[in-house]
């Protein structure tokens, strides 16, 4: 009698499994999404002066605000940050 070949089945794999579809693009971006590594990349380059709690600020200022790219909501936070850090502190009394 001739033997019979044998073959193993490989495990079916888990293609679907594996891949993550990717995310949908916003269509709209908010200050809110925008980091100092967002301002530091913009070409032209932007004055970056202004202290992190100024930027926060700026952020919070710029809030309700979109925009079509994440390069002109950094443009937007940059400028409103030097905006209001340009203003100097509070005069002393007395």
């Amino acid at each position: 009698m001739a033997a019979k070949k044998t073959t193993k089945k490989k495990p079916a794999t888990k293609k679907a499994a594996g891949k993550a579809k990717a995310p949908a693009k916003k269509e709209t971006i908010t200050a809110a999404d925008v980091n100092l590594g967002h301002v530091f990349a913009l070409r032209p380059r932007v004055n970056a002066s202004f202290a992190p709690e100024r930027f926060r600020r700026a952020k919070d200022l710029l809030a309700e605000e979109t925009y079509k790219s994440v390069a002109d909501a950094a443009r937007a936070v940059a400028e409103k940050a030097l905006e209001t850090s340009q203003k100097g502190p509070p005069k002393r009394r007395g």
